[in-house]
């Protein structure tokens, strides 16, 4: 699946209809992709073995910033499903230490 969402092809079909210079307040429908490709740019193109794959996540994301398009907060839990359960363990590991320094340290 990843391959599919990573074409040029498929980020260009998911933006056509986005305005050159970014509204005020995003609409839904706008405000989902930025969204998703938030989510992506943040998780499998990140923890993806197939890193090298996924260029054009990351370029259509620089695009957009570039631009003026500001990306919604994603719920994390949930992207957790696009992480590899390794990179899973250690994030809730680090997690974890660095709930334990906050307690240490109040």
């Amino acid at each position: 699946m990843h391959l599919q969402i990573s074409t040029k092809e498929f980020l260009n079909e998911l933006v056509r209809r986005f305005p050159e210079r970014p509204p005020a307040l995003a609409p839904p429908p706008m405000a989902k992709i930025l969204s998703l490709i938030h989510e992506w740019k943040s998780t499998i193109c990140v923890t993806s073995k197939h890193k090298e794959d996924l260029v054009h996540i990351r370029d259509m994301h620089r695009l957009l910033s570039y631009k003026g398009y500001r990306f919604p907060d994603y719920d994390r839990r949930a992207a957790a499903v696009l992480t590899p359960s390794e990179v899973r363990r250690r994030m809730r590991d680090r997690s974890d230490r660095a709930d334990a320094a906050k307690c240490r340290g109040a």
